[in-house]
Formats: C-alpha cells, sequence, structure tokens
C-alpha cells in the first residue's frame, strides 16, 4: 500500500512543474520522497498542507486539463497520509479525467459549455479544500465532510457520501449557474452525468486501493438507485439517488439564474441536512 501511495504522490506532484505555479512544483519535488515529510500519522503534516493548498489555489486555475491534474495530485497527496479527508478527491479523479476526455473527443454538442462547467464545478471543490487547509473556513457541508473524516468513529463510506452530497447537492447547482448553463445546454448537462455513472467501477477500484473500502454497494444503490430491501433508508432512497440529485441542481439553477437564490439554497441544505441525517444513522447501525 505504501508502494503504491508513494508512486501515486511521486507522479502526480511531477505534474505540477506543468500546471500552477513552478515555484510549488520544485518545492513539492523537494518532500515528494518522504512520506514522513508530508504526514503527520494518518494526516497531512505542514509541508503536506502547503502542497496541497498550493494545489487547490483557484487564481491561478488554468482550465479544464489543469483541473484534472490538481485533482489527481491532490488525491495522491492525501493518499500518501491515508488522509480521509483524500476520499472524495479519488472519487472525482477519474469522473474529471472521464469528462476532459470527452470534450477532447467532441462528445459534447457544446465543447466550450462543457469545459467551463468542468472548470467551475472542479472549483467549487478546489476552493472548498483551500478554505479548509488555509482556516479560511468552507460552507457548511464541506466543515461537515472535514468534521467526520478526522473522526475515527465514523465509518469511511459516510465520509464518502458526505463527500458526494457535498459536491453534487450543493456545488453542482451552483456550479450550473457559474458556466452560464441554459436550456440549450440541457443534452450536454444530461451527457456530463452519464459520463460520471461510467466511472463508477474506476472509482470503487480507486478507492479500495487508497482506502481499503469496498463503495461498490454505495454508489450501485447511488448511480442505479437500486437500494436493496431498503436497507439505505426510505430518507436517502427518496433525497440521494443520482438521478434525483440531476434534476434538483438542474432545476435549482435555473432558480438561481431567476432571482429565486434563496428559495433554491434553502432546499439544496434541507436536502443535505436530510442525507447526513440518514447517513448519521446508517452507519450508527453499521450498514455503512
Amino acid at each position: 500500500m505504501c508502494r503504491f501511495r508513494c508512486a501515486l504522490l511521486t507522479l502526480g506532484l511531477l505534474g505540477l512543474l506543468g500546471c500552477g505555479d513552478p515555484a510549488l512544483g520544485r518545492d513539492a519535488l523537494e518532500v515528494s520522497s518522504s512520506s514522513e515529510a508530508l504526514c503527520e500519522g494518518a494526516s497531512l503534516g505542514p509541508r503536506g498542507v502547503a502542497v496541497a493548498t498550493g494545489l487547490a489555489d483557484t487564481s491561478t486555475l488554468e482550465g479544464m486539463a489543469d483541473a484534472e491534474a490538481r485533482i489527481a495530485e491532490l488525491a495522491a497527496t492525501f493518499t500518501t497520509c491515508g488522509d480521509r479527508r483524500g476520499v472524495f478527491a479519488v472519487v472525482y479523479r477519474p469522473i474529471t479525467r472521464r469528462a476532459v476526455e470527452a470534450v477532447g473527443a467532441g462528445e459534447f454538442e457544446d465543447p466550450a459549455f462543457g469545459e467551463r462547467l468542468i472548470v467551475a464545478f472542479a472549483k467549487r471543490y478546489l476552493d472548498a479544500v483551500h478554505a479548509s487547509l488555509s482556516g479560511a473556513g468552507s460552507l457548511p457541508a464541506w466543515r461537515r465532510f472535514d468534521e467526520l473524516a478526522s473522526n475515527e468513529d465514523v465509518g469511511t463510506l459516510r465520509v464518502v457520501a458526505t463527500g458526494v452530497a457535498s459536491h453534487l447537492l450543493l456545488d453542482l447547482p451552483s456550479a450550473l449557474v457559474d458556466a452560464g448553463a441554459a436550456a440549450a445546454n440541457r443534452a450536454d448537462y444530461d451527457l456530463f452525468g452519464e459520463l460520471l455513472v461510467d466511472e463508477t467501477p474506476v472509482l470503487v477500484a480507486d478507492l479500495a486501493a487508497s482506502f481499503g473500502v469496498d463503495a461498490a454497494p454505495l454508489f450501485d444503490g447511488f448511480f442505479l438507485g437500486d437500494w436493496i430491501d431498503g436497507a439505505f433508508g426510505e430518507d436517502v432512497t427518496r433525497t440521494f439517488v443520482f438521478q434525483t440529485i440531476r434534476l434538483k441542481a438542474w432545476r435549482n439553477r435555473w432558480l438561481m439564474q431567476h432571482g429565486m437564490g434563496p428559495i433554491a439554497k434553502a432546499e439544496m441544505a434541507a436536502s443535505f441536512a436530510t442525507v447526513d441525517a440518514a447517513l448519521a444513522g446508517l452507519d450508527a447501525s453499521g450498514v455503512l
């Protein structure tokens, strides 16, 4: 496991030389040879925090390829230390890679919109990481994610699910607004959702390799809506299913663009609170 994580980190940090701050890339390479230089126990140490904070600084973000590289490098940095704040980066890495590939392959009707959405969506996550690591304070949902990730009594699958809920329930509608989504972009938005589903086997394998957790039941239920025997609870089945979230995000985007932001944000917060409470019960009962 250490060999795998260290290899990931070395490869990931080498990528810094091609994007962002060159000085950060050189600084990161100085510490890539030793996980102890980055970590304090199962968490990022001061050097690791410095590297991750630099990666998450969107003031130097230069498009979708840069966003893809930064997410991959964040995943490598966190997993080198076994820091569970990295579970979402591990989930997000193959999804972003596939979306970038799709834009390059001409799969989007409007490639410019596809790139704007990828960048806006990634920026929301990177900004949350930067705010957390720099002490600026992130949104409540991402603060909840950090709190759970640092709590050893919380199951890793609950941490994963909370990160997914934060990004899709709260970040996605706002990213759609940031990307200037309109009715004409609906087909590309649906394609973007399909790309997320396609990468399920990859992200499940990556979570197993990086954090030793079997996330297949969680993501099979989330993406396919197959919550066997109601094991994940009625509230989760109703609220935390990908098709439902995708429709909610599109609707809340419209509300925010038409002067009804408070209504949309109240619904987004309520949905997250419902999922958070349900996941807490499932974790306590041993389902997650």
